[in-house]
């Protein structure tokens, strides 16, 4: 197997160790095989919490016997894993020192280990909580945060509400775009059809089940 470590500052753009001693804030990402694997978060270079992805031979309520309630921390255990194509959906939930979760969710990564999807759950009813988000990326940067290129909002009942452009490259990333402004711009029609990207027309299907 092939391990990495990489090393993020609090803006999710990747360090060197040289970097690394002046920041009292960062994470800590372990990748086994190209899949992401763990991901520390530290502040003032104290374990802050963390995030475990599962492979199907593991047993989470070992890890959170481990993780949470001996090292009394915090972590997000990512588990029931589903793929297509270069895809994965997972399920998540928060876990305090205690043991106890009190938080859950679905997570979408594509192979480079980029966020894609993300959204909070009731943890009774299931449905969506606040507000879920679809992340499209330009594919040109070898960094996540530079190279999104839309941040698409949805609410609980899935229905997109909000279009945002966080580096700013075609609108204003404060004030954003409404939809139907986003549908009616010509510019970003011209390389981005809203005809032939249906994933983000709604916050179903969570995971993508065609080539975005």
């Amino acid at each position: 197997m092939a391990t990495q470590k990489k090393i993020y500052n609090i803006y999710g753009n990747e360090i060197n160790k040289i970097q690394l001693s002046s920041l009292s804030d960062y994470s800590l990402k372990t990748i086994i095989d190209n899949k992401l694997k763990m991901v520390e978060h530290f502040e003032d270079k104290l374990l802050a919490d963390g995030e475990y992805y599962l492979e199907d031979n593991e047993n989470i309520d070992d890890l959170i016997q481990e993780y949470c309630i001996n090292k009394k921390q915090r972590w997000y255990f990512h588990f029931n894993k589903q793929t297509y194509g270069i895809f994965t959906l997972w399920d998540w939930k928060a876990v305090n020192s205690d043991g106890i979760a009190y938080f859950k969710g679905k997570r979408v990564l594509d192979n480079k280990n980029r966020k894609v999807f993300y959204c909070q759950l009731n943890l009774e009813t299931e449905e969506i909580k606040g507000e879920a988000i679809k992340i499209a990326y330009q594919n040109i940067h070898d960094d996540e945060n530079t190279d999104i290129l839309f941040k698409f909002k949805y609410n609980a009942d899935g229905s997109l509400f909000r279009i945002e452009d966080p580096n700013e490259i075609y609108f204003d990333k404060v004030m954003g775009s409404k939809p139907q402004d986003f549908i009616d711009d010509i510019d970003i029609q011209a390389f981005f059809s809203w005809n032939e990207h249906e994933y983000y027309h709604s916050a179903l299907p969570f995971l993508p089940n065609e080539n975005i």
